[in-house]
């Protein structure tokens, strides 16, 4: 039978596992981004795996995450080949020049 603190020792795993993946998907984005840049499109491929297993499970909020996500996945596109004449560019950029840094 279920106590009382068996559901704080839940919720404090979950919060940690959060707090952990969050830390994970803005690092992976960083890595994803800059090889991307340095045109190591295998490793990119690599990371887009990673990230992809990270993303469906809890990760807290954390500012800019959603534009990062955009990004990453319009560099995903662009990877797969779709050609960014095809992508509504004007909407991804509306979305990441509403901030200030990245």
């Amino acid at each position: 039978m279920w106590r009382r603190g068996n559901y704080r020792s839940i919720s404090r795993q979950f919060d940690t596992e959060s707090v952990v993946n969050r830390w994970v998907v803005d690092y992976y984005l960083f890595l994803a981004l800059e090889l991307f840049k340095k045109e190591q499109y295998e490793d990119f491929c690599a990371i887009t795996d990673v990230l992809d297993s990270v993303l469906v499970r809890p990760y807290g909020p954390i500012d800019f995450m959603p534009q990062k996500i955009q990004v990453w996945r319009f560099l995903c596109r662009i990877n797969e080949g779709d050609k960014p004449g095809e992508i509504n560019i004007d909407h991804l950029l509306s979305h990441i020049c509403q901030s200030d840094s990245w």
